[in-house]
């Protein structure tokens, strides 16, 4: 169970990293001409949000703490989605820029100091 909790945490950790990399070019890519191609990558990020709370929620109850802010999340990613379905692509860009990248930068990696590996 050890490994399986450590590997998690550096899944979680590595991807929190890789969203901070790429969330940027996407940003600017649905600001360009033909934002509608990006709508694959915006499913896959939220899908990957989701997946982030899930794992933190379920380490939380191993008592690995790490705090998130699910509901500003929550309702920040319920934002997205509408700026989708209304095709308002700009407005979806300026929820990744200033809230959900916002809200990335200020997650914690888990600390694998002393976990098994």
């Amino acid at each position: 169970m050890e490994q399986i909790v450590f590997e998690t945490m550096v899944n979680y950790n590595e991807y929190i990293e890789r969203i901070k990399l790429n969330i940027n070019p996407l940003i600017e890519s649905l600001r360009e001409e033909k934002p509608e191609e990006q709508l694959n990558e915006v499913a896959n990020l939220i899908e990957g949000l989701e997946w982030l709370v899930t794992v933190n929620q379920k380490l939380s109850e191993l008592n690995y703490e790490n705090k998130i802010d699910v509901s500003s999340l929550n309702q920040q990613l319920q934002e997205v989605v509408v700026a989708i379905e209304n095709q308002d692509y700009n407005l979806c860009a300026d929820i990744l820029e200033y809230d959900i990248l916002e809200t990335i930068q200020a997650y914690q990696p888990y600390n694998l100091e002393g976990e098994i590996k």
